[in-house]
């Protein structure tokens, strides 16, 4: 489990679109966290989350993405 795990991400339902600015703060906080624990990838079951938080640096998967690769 991240550090912060119960910070959202910045994604939240329309809240990415409604408040941009904050979102983007949330986004960068929570992608510094991922990137400070140094894994090769992270698990979100929030498909929103997955995407709103992928990057080249910040490998973010749904779990169905994850057991579909695996198969």
């Amino acid at each position: 489990m991240l550090a912060d795990n119960h910070i959202c991400c910045g994604s939240g339902g329309s809240y990415m679109l409604t408040h941009p600015e904050n979102a983007a703060q949330l986004r960068s906080l929570k992608q510094q966290i991922i990137h400070d624990v140094n894994v090769d990838f992270v698990v979100s079951s929030n498909f929103g989350c997955a995407i709103f938080l992928n990057s080249d640096e910040n490998q973010v998967k749904h779990p169905l993405v994850l057991l579909a690769q695996q198969l």
